[in-house]
């Protein structure tokens, strides 16, 4: 990725659905940059836009609400204004299905980037063993994810 072409960038992007968030399906899904790490360059972060943004972002308490009127929303609007991104992990090119959180995390971490959603290891239809991959060809220390997740299942039961 050429850093220097963009204004903004983020680790991966989420393709455009027609299909909405859960309880507003018939809302489709924009392209969109996802918020769990994104990079402003400066002129981005002064721009009125960007301050306009979360400026007039109301408080939600649903997450799917948070998505959809936030996180999907801000790639169109910063690049309605002028301003071009870029991602590290482009899903646009690939043939993933949208729900297979799986293979997107193995492609993920074969290519080396640095971040994988907790999402992306609670959502896994075979966690183990994306753990034991990540153990296997990664430095990363496994025991803090086994921790994460024990916690967010005390938290779910």
């Amino acid at each position: 990725m050429e850093m220097n072409s963009c204004d903004f960038w983020g680790i991966t992007n989420h393709r455009q659905t027609r299909k909405g968030m859960p309880g507003i399906p018939e809302m489709g899904i924009p392209e969109h940059l996802q918020s769990y790490f994104l990079v402003f360059k400066t002129q981005v972060l002064k721009s009125e836009v960007f301050r306009k943004f979360w400026e007039n972002m109301p408080y939600y308490e649903d997450r799917y609400d948070v998505i959809q009127n936030c996180e999907t929303q801000l790639t169109r609007i910063l690049n309605e204004a002028g301003f071009n991104y870029s991602v590290l992990f482009n899903t646009l090119n690939d043939s993933y299905p949208v729900s297979d959180s799986t293979t997107f995390s193995y492609d993920m971490l074969r290519k080396g980037l640095p971040l994988l959603k907790i999402k992306r290891l609670v959502d896994a239809e075979n966690t183990d063993e994306l753990i034991t991959y990540i153990k296997n060809y990664t430095k990363y220390n496994t025991e803090l994810i086994s921790e994460r997740l024990e916690k967010i299942s005390l938290k779910i039961n």
